[in-house]
């Protein structure tokens, strides 16, 4: 007997006017022989991680998104919302955690659903391939997402009920692997073009290409501490001209800018991005916009530098001053023209991955060069250290402030190089409360563990 998948049908992105659309209600239980009985129908399967994706859900945007709740547990955001001050001062609990967990868990399922699917004999060679690499992808994105908020994780590669139920949680090695591996097989489905739903190429950068796949590879490869291979795949995509380069500050969160590796379209009415529309103060905080960019961030830019000037805002609400981030301009749009889409993959996170890897390396002259064309964007001057540690950590606070506001970066990289401890010890207690080591990863939500009682709670919680 076929499978039952529970597939939520997305939309499909008409050639004539560009615009993703609705096909089927979320939900639908759809068997195998239904969902994949061509290439068509399996391109409109594919679809739905990217509306969720792009959806204000916990998955990517909105107020409860994997990215404000990870500045607030790090030294990005601040709030005054009370019912976001156990993740601000870094007090979280089994009953309330990041949200991402099941979502992620439902799209990983959802793309298992299509590797398997896409092997009926009715959906063409070319069509397999493309959706083949953009289902590994996903599944690498969201498992590296995972292991680097949980620790210790489910491997879920399969729709089979039985087996994912009882799923453990698999050492943070195993996963890895897993996640490189299916990042290289997707490299190697996919092609340098971006596609449509609808199999011809566009210039709208909103699914996942070979690039897309090369970009993903050199940050995994920097976090495995693998620095010669990050070195290589950063170096591939940078010298990728024909389709990459950086561009202004002012251009660089525009749609399909040059510089994007990979964006997400929202579907939502008078909504660009999540970002701007939640992100964007013109009052103190709210329980809809509820944080602000924190002084300690809004102060560590170097006097000068223009990303402080183009990428923040600030305003004066009850005689206090609440920073915002401002890369995001469009906070609503009632045209059906959009400006922006959120971007998740751009080329200038290569540029600094490379100098970290040269500097693990030794390549201090090589690593500096990488830093400094991101420096000179934004009218810095050039860092002259000769010193590997301090220039390891002239990276750190680059990355700081360049991807500031963008899929947690500055969370993740105080965990992975190993400064957390040394620099929440401090922030925490300026935020009201006490820093344990082990809240540097996230508590399963109780639900969660009722659900799978094979699953161990996060230590210490």
């Amino acid at each position: 007997m076929k499978r039952v998948y529970i597939l939520m049908i997305g939309c499909l992105l008409m050639a004539s006017c560009k615009k993703l659309v609705e096909t089927n209600p979320p939900g639908s239980q759809l068997t195998q022989a239904t969902v994949f009985k061509n290439d068509g129908a399996a391109a409109a399967a594919m679809n739905y991680p990217y509306i969720k994706m792009a959806a204000t859900s916990n998955t990517t945007s909105g107020q409860f998104s994997l990215d404000i709740m990870a500045g607030l547990s790090a030294d990005e955001d601040s709030t005054v919302i009370p019912a976001d001050m156990d993740f601000y001062r870094n007090d979280l609990t089994p009953r309330r955690s990041l949200a991402i967990w099941g979502e992620y868990y439902q799209l990983i399922f959802h793309v298992n659903a299509v590797i398997e699917g896409i092997q009926d004999p009715a959906i063409s060679a070319a069509v397999r391939n493309q959706l083949m690499g953009e289902a590994l992808f996903l599944r690498a994105f969201l498992h590296h997402y995972l292991v680097n908020f949980y620790g210790k994780v489910p491997l879920v590669t399969t729709t089979y009920a039985a087996t994912n139920s009882k799923a453990v949680r698999a050492p943070q090695d195993t996963v890895y692997k897993q996640i490189i591996a299916d990042l290289r097989q997707a490299k190697q489905l996919l092609g340098n073009d971006y596609y449509t739903p609808l199999w011809t190429v566009t210039t709208e950068r909103v699914r996942p290409n070979k690039w897309a796949a090369t970009a993903m590879l050199a940050r995994v490869y920097l976090y495995t501490k693998q620095y010669a291979l990050a070195e290589a795949e950063a170096t591939e995509l940078i010298n990728h001209t024909a389709a990459y380069n950086l561009v202004s500050l002012d251009s660089a969160f525009l749609k399909n800018n040059r510089e994007s590796i990979w964006q997400l379209q929202s579907i939502a009415t008078g909504v660009d991005t999540w970002e701007g529309a939640q992100r964007i103060l013109t009052a103190k905080p709210d329980n809809f916009k509820p944080v602000s960019m924190s002084h300690r961030l809004y102060n560590s830019f170097e006097a000068g530098d223009q990303r402080k000037i183009k990428w923040t805002g600030r305003i004066t609400a009850d005689g206090r001053q609440y920073p915002f981030p401002y890369k995001y301009k469009v906070m609503s749009n009632n045209s059906t023209n959009k400006s922006e889409y959120l971007v998740v993959l751009r080329l200038a996170e290569q540029y600094l991955i490379r100098a970290e890897a040269r500097a693990w390396q030794g390549k201090i002259p090589e690593a500096r060069a990488d830093l400094n064309a991101i420096r000179r964007r934004a009218a810095l001057l050039d860092v002259q250290t000769t010193d590997r540690d301090l220039l390891l950590l002239a990276i750190e606070q680059e990355r700081r402030v360049e991807l500031f506001a963008e899929w947690g970066h500055r969370w993740l990289d105080l965990k992975r190089t190993g400064r957390i401890d040394e620099v929440m010890s401090i922030v925490t207690a300026q935020k009201g409360g006490v820093w344990k080591s082990h809240q540097q990863w996230y508590p399963i939500l109780e639900t969660e563990i009722r659900a799978n009682p094979n699953l161990e709670q996060t230590p210490g919680y």
